[in-house]
């Protein structure tokens, strides 16, 4: 006869436990949900994602994905375009009868030339084609996906920054709705719905569809993976919205050790913000693709920052960063030197423990460092020099090498610290 496990046995066998498989035994078993939503939830990866697509947001192996698509009568031909944006798994917003996104205010069909219906249609197919294609060089200048596209449009933004692109993108977005207005005096052929894809580390997919607005559907999502639990512990939590600031669902509270950004506006670690919960700020740990827009409380007082790409521009503001901890993945091949960015480092107050660790890809640029630093104080090794910074501390500077196993090759270790006299 077996023995029913103890509500103590129980909850520490939960906490154990995968999250998705933890939603997966709750949605199939009511009497034990209420237990699983007061034992804290643990999430080794989180990761919240839009684009020009759909929402997505990834739980260790697990994908979900929800989004509007537009479902057409058999027998319709489906625009290229529909076509493509439901295989991805729709879009972020709804659609009202009309085709036109409720996500935008409706604007007035201010036309000043009329046209007849052969050079409507083509001057609608004509804006499709070039919006989409600005959301496609858009993603692909994000390292999202390879670029096949215009390659006129490629040569047009080369030197340009992400902002003009993202400029243009909604500058397209907003002729676009103008003929739109136009167009969608009529119902549109197609039904929106609203759909969530679960996809699984073994490769099955579950699908689901609704009548109901996309914000309804991904509020019961929110419901039945996270409402009403105690804690939701995530050991990194990874942000990645492009285009526009979010709107993170408001009773989301997450207690988060290290957060990765991809693209972090102002605006957006704003947003990030209002998901993390109090308790667990300041972060252990903020990972960065790039190093700019830096001066907010969420990346400033994390222990240890991670930068993932430096470029010379970048070197001021890198000795300005108040971060314990500052570890950088330096991938240029420029021989850039890193003299003064130490010694202006240094002109922060900074207790004993505090390092900057670079990882280089040639030998040569620490050598020129060391050799530039050797005025300012005492070579105790070829690889090691102490430059005094005040009665109590010193700034210790030294390198060394790695073998990385992917790539397949030998990186080469700056690092300067904080230690006692």
């Amino acid at each position: 006869m077996s023995i029913p496990l103890s509500y103590g046995s129980m909850t520490t066998i939960l906490e154990r436990t995968e999250a998705n498989k933890r939603f997966e035994t709750a949605r199939r078993c009511s009497s034990f949900d209420k237990t699983d939503r007061v034992t804290p939830l643990w999430i080794d990866y989180m990761k919240l994602e839009r684009g020009s697509g759909p929402n997505i947001m990834k739980i260790n192996g697990t994908t979900y994905t929800t989004g509007t698509v537009r479902v057409y009568p058999k027998g319709v031909k489906i625009p290229f375009y529909h076509k493509k944006e439901n295989k991805g798994g729709g879009v972020f917003h709804d659609f009202d009868q009309y085709g036109m996104s409720r996500r935008e205010e409706e604007g007035s069909n201010g036309e000043s030339e009329q046209m007849d219906e052969v050079q409507f249609s083509s001057e609608l197919e004509f804006q499709e084609r070039q919006f989409h294609e600005l959301l496609h060089y858009m993603d692909f200048r994000k390292d999202i996906c390879s670029y096949d596209g215009d390659s006129l449009l490629y040569a047009m933004y080369e030197e340009d920054g992400d902002d003009i692109v993202l400029r243009d993108i909604e500058m397209a977005r907003e002729d676009l709705q103008l003929l739109y207005n136009r167009r969608d005096k009529n119902r549109v052929a197609y039904k929106p719905m609203s759909q969530l894809l679960i996809r699984s580390t073994d490769g099955e997919d579950i699908i689901k569809r609704s009548n109901r607005s996309l914000m309804e559907c991904e509020d019961a999502l929110f419901k039945t993976l996270f409402g009403n639990r105690d804690s939701i512990n995530v050991k990194c939590l990874e942000i990645d919205y492009r285009y526009e600031t979010p709107s993170f669902h408001p009773d989301l509270k997450l207690k988060v050790q290290e957060l990765k950004l991809a693209y972090y506006p102002h605006k957006l670690l704003d947003a990030v913000l209002q998901i993390i919960d109090p308790s667990c700020l300041p972060l252990k740990r903020v990972s960065l693709d790039y190093l700019s827009n830096s001066k907010h409380d969420l990346i400033n007082s994390a222990k240890t920052l991670v930068i993932w790409n430096l470029n010379t521009y970048s070197f001021d503001e890198l000795t300005k960063l108040p971060n314990r901890e500052v570890i950088i993945y330096y991938q240029s091949y420029y021989r850039d030197i890193f003299d003064d960015a130490i010694l202006k480092w240094m002109e922060q107050e900074r207790p004993i423990g505090s390092y900057c660790l670079v990882y280089l890809l040639d030998e040569k640029n620490i050598s020129r460092t060391m050799e530039k630093l050797k005025k300012h104080g005492d070579q105790i090794s070829q690889r090691c020099i102490n430059i005094p910074k005040n009665d109590s501390s010193i700034v210790q500077v030294t390198y060394w090498s790695k073998e990385t196993v992917w790539p397949c090759r030998t990186v080469w270790l700056l690092k300067w610290e904080v230690v006692a006299a």
